[in-house]
């Protein structure tokens, strides 16, 4: 999944998902809190830190 995000979008996948990291979603959805927790993570890695700060909060 990682792999098809390009990278000038990479700012803009944290910033819809990073919503769904809570735990209401993780108690009823513990496998897709994993897979958004995952491409948040590439997207980290992929990022600068600044970028990624502003994109995160």
């Amino acid at each position: 999944m990682t792999s098809i995000i390009q990278s000038e979008h990479l700012s803009q996948v944290v910033i819809t998902l990073k919503d769904y990291l809570n735990e209401q979603f993780y108690k009823n959805n513990s496998y897709r809190y994993e897979a958004v927790f995952n491409i948040i993570w590439h997207c980290a890695q992929n990022l600068t830190y600044p970028d990624f700060h502003k994109a995160i909060n």
